[in-house]
């Protein structure tokens, strides 16, 4: 994703893992950023059925617990999200209701969480004079974290990996 001038301001990883700790976010991070798939941008999103992972300056932060030493068994830097958001009520209005009935997180496959992903961010890109006090409350992480300002105005360069 780029903001209005066409700078790269959000990169995105969709996952179809459910029911996972911070420190798992934090390790699949580290692994992502020790094979050289975290670009330089100010946001990384690790997006999972029932749980959003937001790290603001990912590589900055990498880069500094690596010098500092906070490092994994692995000599890899450790760095933890700086906001985990429940994305459960996020992601369900996507996924409609498969044969009739209510959708499961623990059944989101990588590719319906990867087209979820996207449809949310064309959404959040589309909303006209989106603010804080008039989003639901589990939105206003993307305002808390400067994500929406970032974004506001952008497009998509390209799609969700995953």
């Amino acid at each position: 994703m780029v903001d209005r001038a066409g700078r790269p301001v959000l990169a995105a990883e969709a996952r179809s893992r459910f029911d996972v700790s911070d420190s798992w976010a934090a390790g699949t991070f580290r692994n992502l950023y020790a094979h050289g798939s975290i670009p330089d941008v100010p946001y990384f999103l690790l997006a999972l059925p029932d749980t959003f992972y937001l790290w603001e300056h990912p590589r900055r932060k990498a880069d500094e617990a690596f010098i500092e030493g906070r490092r994994s068994a692995l000599g890899d830097p450790e760095v933890p999200p700086d906001h985990s958001v429940p994305a459960w009520e996020i992601v369900r209005p996507y996924l409609g209701h498969p044969g009739g009935r209510d959708p499961d997180p623990r059944e989101v496959g990588s590719y319906a969480m990867r087209m979820v992903l996207d449809a949310f961010l064309a959404d959040v890109l589309n909303a006209r004079e989106l603010t804080r006090e008039a989003a639901p409350q589990n939105l206003w992480w993307l305002f808390d974290s400067g994500l929406y300002e970032a974004m506001r105005g952008g497009s998509f360069a390209g799609a969700v990996a995953g």
